[in-house]
């Protein structure tokens, strides 16, 4: 795992996503764009994020950067191991459903701030203008099989107050992680470590 002090300050509230489904030359396709949901999140900060994950540039070939999506029920999560973390997706049971499926996922990911719940011709001018800053990479993800475990997020009053996982994930205030048993181990050591 990086020691990098940028990654570790990713928690998952530091960033808001935006997924949606496209028709393309290949059929349909899940988006999946995070970006800082705050100024606090630097260049450097989504920079390291995404060569955790193996994205690129938008003028580079698109990698493959294997199984990083999990969706179980109402609940999508970004798992990035090498960071041991997850990123909770807002995402429509449609998308969910894609994903579930088998279709192609695609991530995002922006140094540029973006409101949660942004519209998407606002996405959209978004992701213009991060391509023409160089500051948006992407990669084609797979869905992961999704055997795993809840972890506490730390951040929401029930987890911090040490009275066990918010029995509600969907609460607002709650950013509990799905993650797969073999990255659910090396979070809770470095949180620990923390």
């Amino acid at each position: 795992m990086p020691e990098s002090a940028q990654t570790w300050a990713l928690t998952p509230a530091a960033l808001a996503s935006r997924a949606w489904i496209d028709a393309t030359a290949d059929g349909l396709v899940a988006f999946l764009l995070l970006a800082p949901s705050s100024t606090a999140i630097g260049l450097e900060d989504m920079a390291g994020l995404a060569a955790a994950i193996g994205l690129a540039g938008p003028q580079e070939s698109m990698p493959a950067v294997g199984e990083r999506v999990t969706v179980a029920g109402a609940r999508a999560v970004l798992q990035v191991p090498e960071i041991g973390r997850a990123f909770r997706i807002v995402a429509t049971e449609e998308w969910r459903l894609l994903v579930r499926r088998g279709g192609t996922i695609v991530i995002l990911l922006s140094a540029d701030p973006l409101p949660e719940g942004a519209a998407k011709a606002d996405v959209d001018t978004h992701l213009r203008a991060g391509t023409a800053a160089g500051r948006l990479w992407l990669g084609k993800a797979l869905r992961s099989g999704g055997t795993g475990t809840w972890v506490a997020c730390g951040e929401c009053s029930r987890c911090v107050s040490g009275t066990g996982r918010n029995r509600d994930p969907e609460a607002a205030d709650c950013y509990a992680e799905w993650l797969d048993a073999s990255v659910a181990a090396a979070a809770l050591e470095a949180r620990r470590s923390a």
